[in-house]
């Protein structure tokens, strides 16, 4: 049985949410880098990059912030923030609690 990490529960439950309501849109994962560190990168990566270029998770893209604020935002990627029906998801890593904003 694979042994889970709290952040990565918590990512993967805000990326659960992300599918369920906006399937194929693509998204962002923010949060702080050494936080990011705990998520596993992709094994696959698109055209152009390589595994130094980019973190990728579940294949969504990872953006580690060097910051020492203890929430991670999952965000539809630049330019697609307008689109109608498509929540930000902020997850708070000390309580696991996850909020949308819209």
């Amino acid at each position: 049985m694979e042994k889970r990490t709290p952040v990565q529960r918590l990512v993967d439950a805000m990326l659960d949410g992300v599918e369920s309501t906006n399937p194929g849109m693509e998204y962002v994962i923010w949060m702080p880098l050494l936080e990011s560190l705990l998520l596993p990168r992709d094994t696959t990566y698109g055209p152009g990059s390589s595994p130094r270029s980019v973190h990728r998770y579940r294949a969504y893209r990872v953006q580690p912030l060097d910051t020492p604020v203890l929430i991670v935002w999952v965000c539809p990627a630049a330019g697609l923030t307008k689109r109608a029906g498509a929540p930000s998801y902020i997850g708070d890593l000390l309580t696991e609690r996850i909020t949308t904003h819209k």
